[in-house]
């Protein structure tokens, strides 16, 4: 299990670290710039009707354009005097508490020139980008390969991971009937591999240095306390 978090953790780490270096598709950028070609259509079916004065024709195009997008709030049409000639949506509310001259991600604002001279100003809102409202937000945003890396990649990994470590296990290439006669031996006995790790070690032996004996399989045996039998300190050459 923790080696399952490990992996799933660091297969994670190098689906952000790509997505900062830029290596994965950016939603937000790709979103920014359909708005900017977005807003520069509007502008120019705005500054032809401006030219003819034709309020109508704005009120029109602002009702459609935020009937037609569904990450457009609204719209306005804002004269050069500061009074709206056109509305759409609750564009009062939504467009309330924003200053300066400064378009941003959700509040957009572009110039409409009519006659060389600046005539007014469009006004739209947008949804905040990368909005997560639902289940399918959430599939378009960078957000949902690491939600489904998170719970379709952990159970994968652990699978996986399962069978590979129980194929890697040492003990698991030792017969049942040979554990078995191992254990009914009165002497306690240990296998190491020609590393000094325990590859089995009997019942008899785990009673005598009161461990589990499963629990020492991949211990080195050079870490057990080991005595001699003549005085009882450490020895100097293990067997």
């Amino acid at each position: 299990m923790r080696i399952t978090l490990g992996v799933l953790s660091l297969t994670i780490s190098l689906l952000l670290a790509a997505q900062f270096f830029g290596l994965s598709p950016d939603r937000a950028a790709l979103t920014l710039e359909n708005r900017q070609r977005f807003c520069e259509a509007i502008a120019v079916q705005i500054s032809w009707a401006a030219t003819r004065n034709d309020t109508r024709t704005i009120q029109n195009t602002l009702e459609s354009v935020v009937g037609r997008n569904e990450d457009l709030i609204s719209a306005g049409f804002r004269t050069k005097s500061n009074s709206y000639k056109a509305v759409a949506g609750d564009h009062n509310s939504h467009w309330d508490g924003h200053t300066g001259t400064e378009s941003t991600p959700t509040h957009v604002q572009v110039p409409i020139l009519a006659n060389g001279k600046v005539w007014g100003t469009v006004e739209l809102t947008f949804e905040p980008l990368e909005a997560i409202t639902s289940i399918t937000d959430l599939g378009e945003s960078a957000w949902g390969i690491v939600v489904f890396m998170g719970l379709i990649g952990f159970g994968l990994y652990w699978l996986f991971l399962r069978r590979a470590l129980k194929e890697l296990d040492p003990s698991a290439v030792i017969p049942e009937r040979v554990k078995a006669a191992f254990d009914v031996l009165a002497e306690g006995l240990i296998i190491v591999d020609e590393n000094g790790y325990i590859v089995l070690a009997n019942e008899t032996f785990g009673k005598l240095i009161e461990r589990d004996a499963a629990m020492l399989t991949g211990v080195p045996a050079a870490n057990l306390d080991w005595r001699t039998s003549e005085s009882g300190g450490k020895p100097e050459f293990l067997p």
